[in-house]
C-alpha cells in the first residue's frame, strides 16, 4: 500500500506555481503540465487529474486488513488539456497550464452505497460534513501498522504511436484554525514532597564537623530535620502550531509548615533546577474493515530536554507562598517546531507532530509527557507530567486563507495566472512539418504552436473539474 511517489521527467513533468510546497482546503492550485523531449506526433491526448485519499493497513502473521477511503475521486477532477498535433522541437518544449481549486469537505460520492453495512469501518458518519483533511503519514517501528493521507495531481500524455508518459505531483494540503490565535490554557500540577537533613538547616556544613561529631551523628537517635513543600509545575495543554513565543513551563517550591520541622520554620531553602525533560507524544488509531481498530504512538521530534551540570548556570526555582512563579520554558527557550519547518525540512513520510483530527479512518491524539527534577539543598526531587493536550492548527492570519501562502510562494511569471485564450484548432501535422523544414520559418510555426492553449472538456461524469 505504497503512497504515490514523485514521478517527473523530461517526457513529462507537472511544475506548481513558484514551486508551491503547500495549499490550504479551498485554495485555486495554479500550475503546468511540461514536455522537453524532442516530439512529432500527429495526435497526442493530454490529461491531469487530481487525487486524494486516506489509506490505512494492519498486518500480522495471521491476518491483514485495510482501510481505504476516496477523498478526491480523479475522474471527477479530470481536465483534458490537449488533443491534437504535439511538435516540439529539439532542445525545445511545449506548457499547458491549469488550475485546481482546492475542496473544503471529503467527496461523500465515493462512500459506499450501503451505508448501514459499512458506517460501523469509520470513525466519522458518512455524510457530506466531512473537513477534507490535511496530508499526514504514520508508520508503527514495532508492527505492520500504518496510515496516511496523501494528495497528488498526475498528468498523462497518450501519442499516437509513440506511447505514454505519466507524471505525478504530491501536494501537502495544511489546515489552519479559523479566528485569531488561540488563548493558551495552563494545567496545574501539585506534588507533595518531604526531605530530611541536616544539610537544610542554614550555615550547616558537614566539612566542618569533627571526627567525633560526625559520629555523634551516626548514632543519635534524633531525627534529621524534615521539610514538607509542595513542587507547584504549570504546564499547557493547549498548544498551537506556529504560536509566537515559547512553550512555557512554570516552577515554585511552596512549603507546608505545619508539615516541617521547628528548626526549619520560615527558613528560606536554596531550590534549583537539574533537569527538564519535556516531550510531545502523538497516539494513532486506525480502523480498517471488519470493522478492526488498532493504535501506536510516536514521539515527533518536537521536544526540549535540558540536565545541569555543575558548570551551568544555575536557574533558581523561586520558594515561599508569595514568590513568582518561574517560566523555565523562557529561560531554555523551549519552542515547537513551526509548520513551515515541517514543510521545508521535514520529507511527506517523517512522523511529525500533527494538530489532532478525525477522519474515516485515522485519528489521532496528542499527549504531552515530561520530567522535573528540582534540587532542594542536596536533595534531589522529581515530578512527572502525563496528560492528553490539545494541539490547535495555525491560526488562519499566519499564512492568509484560501491562497498560497506569501513564504510558499516565490517570484512567479505573470504567464501562470493569465486566463486561456479561446481554443483554437491545431494546425495540419502535414503543414507544420513542411514549414519546420526551413529555418526561420520553422521557428515562427513553433511560436505559433505553442501559443495554442488548451481546452477543458468535462469527464465522464459530465461535471468540469471540482464541484
Amino acid at each position: 500500500m505504497p503512497q504515490a511517489t514523485p514521478q517527473s521527467s523530461p517526457a513529462l513533468a507537472v511544475e506548481l506555481e513558484g514551486d508551491a510546497l503547500w495549499y490550504q482546503p479551498g485554495d485555486v492550485v495554479i500550475g503546468r503540465v511540461v514536455r522537453r523531449c524532442s516530439t512529432k506526433c500527429q495526435r497526442a491526448i493530454l490529461t491531469v487529474s487530481l487525487h486524494g485519499r486516506a489509506k490505512s493497513k494492519f498486518a500480522n502473521s495471521e491476518t491483514q486488513r485495510r482501510g481505504v477511503y476516496t477523498l478526491i475521486v480523479g475522474s471527477r477532477n479530470k481536465q483534458q488539456l490537449w488533443n491534437g498535433a504535439v511538435h516540439i522541437p529539439e532542445r525545445g518544449d511545449q506548457s499547458w497550464p491549469f488550475t485546481f481549486t482546492l475542496p473544503t469537505h471529503a467527496d461523500s460520492r465515493c462512500l459506499p452505497v450501503s451505508i448501514k453495512e459499512n458506517e460501523k469501518n469509520s470513525f466519522v458518519p458518512f455524510n457530506n460534513n466531512v473537513p477534507l483533511p490535511a496530508s499526514f503519514s504514520g508508520t508503527s517501528t514495532s508492527e505492520s501498522k500504518e496510515g496516511f493521507i496523501e494528495y497528488y495531481i498526475q498528468a498523462e500524455i497518450q501519442m499516437h504511436a509513440h506511447g505514454t508518459a505519466t507524471a505525478v505531483k504530491p501536494v501537502r494540503i495544511e489546515r489552519y484554525n479559523s479566528g485569531p490565535p488561540i488563548e493558551m490554557r495552563m494545567n496545574l500540577l501539585n506534588t507533595l514532597h518531604t526531605v530530611q537533613g541536616d544539610s537544610l538547616v542554614p550555615g550547616y556544613s558537614r566539612d566542618q564537623l569533627t571526627t567525633s561529631q560526625k559520629f555523634k551523628k551516626m548514632f543519635s537517635s534524633v531525627p534529621p530535620p524534615k521539610l514538607a513543600f509542595t513542587l507547584q509545575t504549570w504546564f499547557p495543554i493547549t498548544l498551537q502550531m506556529d504560536q509566537s513565543g515559547h512553550v512555557p513551563i512554570k516552577l515554585r517550591v511552596v512549603p507546608k509548615w505545619d508539615k516541617t520541622s521547628e528548626i526549619l520554620q520560615d527558613v528560606l531553602q536554596t531550590c534549583r533546577l537539574r533537569k527538564l525533560d519535556i516531550e510531545i507524544r502523538t497516539l494513532v488509531e486506525i480502523r480498517c474493515e471488519g470493522p478492526y481498530d488498532t493504535e501506536w504512538e510516536w514521539c515527533p521530534k518536537v521536544q526540549g530536554s535540558r540536565q545541569f551540570g555543575p558548570r551551568d548556570t544555575p536557574v533558581e526555582v523561586p520558594f515561599g507562598h508569595d514568590s513568582e512563579p518561574l517560566d523555565v520554558g523562557e529561560v531554555l527557550n523551549l519552542r515547537m517546531k513551526t509548520t513551515k519547518d515541517r514543510r521545508e525540512i521535514m520529507p511527506f513520510n517523517v512522523q511529525q507532530l500533527h494538530p489532532e483530527f478525525t477522519t474515516y479512518n485515522i485519528r489521532t491524539k496528542n499527549r504531552l509527557k515530561g520530567t522535573v527534577e528540582v534540587k532542594v539543598a542536596d536533595k534531589v526531587i522529581t515530578a512527572e507530567i502525563d496528560r492528553e493536550i490539545k494541539v490547535f492548527p495555525p491560526a488562519d492570519n499566519t499564512g492568509g486563507p484560501h491562497s498560497p501562502a506569501v513564504d510558499n510562494i516565490g517570484a512567479t511569471s505573470s504567464t501562470w495566472t493569465q486566463p486561456p485564450p479561446p481554443y483554437e484548432e491545431p494546425p495540419n501535422f502535414e503543414a507544420l512539418q513542411a514549414v519546420n523544414q526551413h529555418g526561420s520559418e520553422g521557428d515562427r510555426g513553433t511560436e505559433k504552436f505553442e501559443s495554442i492553449c488548451p481546452s477543458i472538456v468535462p469527464d465522464e461524469t459530465g461535471t468540469h473539474g471540482l464541484r
